[in-house]
């Protein structure tokens, strides 16, 4: 009893997720090219299609699920396709009983078997993915509580750019990290190396600068999420390409909001130069949007310093990213126009009934009576002595040998 229904609830979950998958796949594919419309614009506008096309194509499909006949592309999942192809089955010829429960208990243990292997293997890794999210949580966490006071000079610059920024984040100093990094979701905090306290005004301003950027466009909590997708999502290449897509435009737009203020962009780009010369370059904790953090800092130079991108070229991709967004969001949400594959399967079981029904004795296309393995024609003739009427032997050994009842 445990058998069969462990099957069904192994076959429903595959299924569900394999519609899920599909559909979130799509919504990558067009949040990728948004984002690749956007190359030649300002990084903020580009860090905020990939941030909320990121969030939309896992929400979109989860929220399509729910929603009945909603899903209009030729793709079906399992039990739909083996629910057609039953129905061609039914169409074209009626197995005999045995034939067809041996066809199916094969069917469902051949499915189980590969779909089952598919799923545990999909959650093993996106467990460990998760987890590791979980741990580095954790971690940022313990870095926050760990960190100590700053100099009244470095708590000065950094009450005088937050409040420029218009944000509210705590400041810390700590020995665990090796350059400046954002941490925590829901209360961000701006953790600095111990040697902070030695930093001139120009270089705490760039730092400082640039962190506050990140918090006044959200990759304190952007960046979990992103994370957590790429985990979730851990065997589609889309969702590491998406997130890497969205890990640049954060540091490039990061890097836009520090010299949107009164630093200069060569005076910065010297900053980012000298920090990465001090030994400051090492790869960030998870999570946390770091000063240095990915892509490498000659990328980032040479950006800064070359021609910022024209607003007619805005124009110009905008429409184009809306579009790809928004037939996207039709293809998740179209309804198909097919006839669903229980009316075709019931079509199918009565067609097939109706084809073995013999005709009703007496008819006018009555067959005829075969005796011994002949048949003959009824004939028309009188009752008589030559021609006697049949007895109730002959009426029963009729009954027995032919096709009437």
């Amino acid at each position: 009893m445990n058998g069969p229904i462990m099957i069904d609830a192994m076959a429903f979950l595959d299924s569900a997720l394999v519609a899920w998958h599909v559909r979130t796949t799509v919504g990558l594919a067009a949040v990728l090219l948004a984002g690749l419309a956007l190359r030649s614009c300002k990084a903020r506008t580009r860090h905020r299609v990939l941030a909320w096309g990121l969030l939309a194509a896992v929400l979109l499909p989860s929220a399509a699920a729910v929603v009945p006949n909603t899903w209009g592309l030729p793709v079906g999942t399992r039990p739909q396709l083996q629910a057609t192809n039953s129905a061609v089955t039914l169409t074209t010829t009626l197995p005999e009983p045995a034939v067809l429960e041996a066809e199916v208990t094969v069917s469902e243990t051949s499915d189980f078997d590969v779909g089952t292997a598919l799923l545990l293997v999909w959650m093993a890794g996106a467990s460990a993915c998760l987890l590791g999210v979980g741990a580095a949580a954790v971690g940022s966490l313990s870095l926050r509580r760990g960190a100590g006071p700053v100099s009244p000079a470095t708590r000065e610059v950094f009450e005088e750019l937050q409040a420029h920024a218009g944000t509210s984040a705590r400041l810390g100093l700590t020995a665990r990290v090796h350059g400046p990094i954002v941490v925590g979701a829901f209360a961000p905090t701006i953790l600095l190396p111990l040697q902070a306290n030695t930093w001139s005004e120009v270089r705490l301003r760039a730092v400082l600068a640039h962190e506050f950027g990140h918090v006044a466009q959200g990759d304190h909590r952007w960046f979990p999420f992103a994370y957590a997708v790429r985990g979730l999502l851990w065997s589609n290449p889309l969702a590491w390409l998406v997130a890497r897509s969205f890990f640049r435009a954060a540091e490039f737009s990061a890097d836009e909001a520090a010299i949107a203020g009164s630093m200069k962009a060569p005076s910065y780009a010297a900053q980012l130069l000298s920090l990465a010369n001090n030994g400051m370059s090492a790869p960030p904790p998870m999570l946390a949007a770091a000063a240095l953090g990915s892509p490498d800092v000659g990328t980032r130079i040479r950006r800064l310093l070359s021609t910022p991108p024209a607003v007619a070229q805005l124009r110009r991709v905008v429409p184009v990213t809306l579009g790809l967004l928004g037939a996207w969001a039709c293809i998740v949400f179209a309804r198909p126009a097919t006839v669903t594959p229980n009316e075709t399967v019931e079509a199918a079981v009565g067609t097939s009934d109706a084809s073995n029904l013999l005709p009703f004795p007496g008819g006018p296309t009555e067959p005829p009576c075969v005796r011994g393995g002949s048949s003959s024609p009824p004939t028309t003739a009188r009752p008589g002595p030559k021609n006697p009427a049949p007895s109730s032997n002959a009426t029963a050994t009729c009954c027995r040998t032919c096709t009437h009842f």
